[in-house]
């Protein structure tokens, strides 16, 4: 087995583009904000005002469900300049940040549910305004960082924004150790509203590109034959796929951390942060591998590991696996192995898949298609869990209850994506072996042998 070869030093070691890092500082800001509006703390703030599972799974179906504003959005905005829709839409999204910042602090008459309609509306306006000013932001972005360094790009976005989201839910999670009330989510919440100004303020400093502006038709955009464009269709169903899966996975690990495993919100908090924290070393190792070897390649080990991710998770939820620190951790590190690696490598799969004609109205549909699950499927699980209730079977020592059940059928859908995977098409492959061997062998090895001459060195 030969390690993967040196990528070319002019490709590897180049800098990437000024405007591109200020986009980074962007998304640094923008991930702060986002993972407390839009993660954790805010399910958690759900489940103080007696949310349920399906409510959980609504609160965390909106974000998804307001990509759909971009199959419009794509033919409406498409002679405007991405970056004025970007930037103006950016400032509306940090006024409808306040409203859900004041929500906390409103009179105790007003009660629970009334808050928590309040706050799906909230929440909803949020996002829909996001979704709808950033249909054009890939085709901009694009524009403005060389294709031999996208890989590169994505794996340093992934960074930056586990960075932001990482000291978030660190300071979350001291906070709400000692504190769980309204209003210190309240403070948070307008914490994460200034971020968000912060953000837009950031991006008015990105230069903008010309408008790849199709010439007027009386026809209306061909939705049909884009949909039919082979490569693009069989990348479609596979991310369909995943993400039905996918849905699950970011919203039912914390009420089954709360509810059944009586953890606390500062150990649900810093389950996050480990995550993240597990991501950062992630995508710092992947910037050297992505662009060498291909997206499927990538694709292969990343839903390897989220099998193991899932079947962890079903363990514990069986009583089968203790959920100790350890446990915590190596969910952590398969989470970040799966996950973050594998949105990286369909991202980058995307844009060597779409032609250059027409890419926005590629890139709407693409992200469109994906959050029609993310944004059904949160319910429909939700509801399933609640119809479920405290059914359960015991089978030897594996209990089989609504959460074990889950997990299983989760780790069944990765199964399957692994096999769609050989219907994608990518030119310049390595083999699927090759990043197994350079993750699971060649960088133990190397890291052991560096200690090994640290060693020595000192004694």
């Amino acid at each position: 087995m030969q390690p993967l070869q040196a990528p070319p030093v002019t490709v590897h070691n180049q800098p990437l583009p000024g405007p591109v890092l200020k986009y980074l500082r962007f998304q640094c800001y923008n991930n702060a904000a986002v993972s407390i509006l839009a993660g954790v703390p805010m399910l958690l703030f759900a489940k103080q005002l007696e949310g349920s599972n399906t409510v959980l799974g609504l609160i965390a179906s909106l974000p998804p469900l307001a990509v759909m504003l971009q199959i419009p959005a794509a033919t409406l905005l498409q002679s405007y300049s991405y970056k004025k829709v970007f930037v103006a839409g950016f400032f509306l999204a940090g006024i409808a940040s306040l409203f859900i910042a004041v929500l906390p602090f409103l009179p105790r008459a007003i009660d629970a549910p009334t808050r928590l309609a309040l706050l799906i509306a909230g929440i909803g306006t949020f996002h829909s305004i996001r979704a709808v000013s950033s249909t054009g932001a890939w085709a901009w972005i694009m524009q403005l960082m060389p294709e031999s360094q996208r890989g590169k790009f994505l794996s340093h976005e992934q960074i930056v924004g586990n960075a932001a989201g990482l000291v978030m839910m660190l300071l979350a999670a001291l906070a709400l150790e000692a504190d769980s009330q309204t209003h210190i989510y309240g403070c948070f919440f307008l914490f994460a509203s200034l971020l968000s100004f912060k953000s837009w303020d950031t991006l008015r400093s990105i230069p903008d590109v010309p408008v790849d502006v199709t010439p007027a038709s009386p026809q209306p955009v061909p939705w049909l034959a884009i949909l039919r464009f082979r490569p693009f269709q069989k990348l479609i169903i596979f991310s369909a796929v995943f993400f039905f899966a996918f849905s699950a996975v970011i919203v039912f690990w914390m009420p089954l951390m709360r509810d059944e495993l009586r953890c606390s919100q500062s150990t649900i908090l810093l389950m996050v942060a480990s995550c993240q924290l597990c991501a950062i070393g992630t995508m710092n190792l992947f910037s050297h591998i992505l662009d060498r070897t291909g997206s499927r390649p990538v694709l292969y080990f990343a839903l390897t590991m989220a099998v193991v991710h899932l079947l962890l998770w079903g363990l514990v939820a069986a009583g089968t696996l203790p959920f100790y620190w350890l446990t915590m951790a190596l969910i952590a590190i398969t989470s970040a192995l799966a996950f973050n690696t594998f949105m990286i490598s369909l991202a980058r799969l995307m844009m060597h898949t779409v032609p250059p004609t027409g890419r926005t109205h590629f890139f709407a549909l693409f992200n469109v298609s994906n959050n029609l699950m993310l944004g059904f499927m949160p319910v429909v699980w939700g509801m399933m869990l609640d119809f479920m209730g405290d059914w359960e079977i015991q089978v030897s020592i594996f209990e089989l209850n609504r959460f074990s059940l889950l997990y299983l059928i989760l780790a069944g859908t990765m199964v399957l994506c692994l096999l769609l995977i050989r219907t994608l098409r990518e030119q310049n492959t390595a083999r699927p072996g090759e990043v197994f061997e350079h993750v699971l062998l060649h960088i133990p090895i190397r890291a052991w042998a560096r200690l090994n001459n640290w060693i020595y060195s000192r004694f």
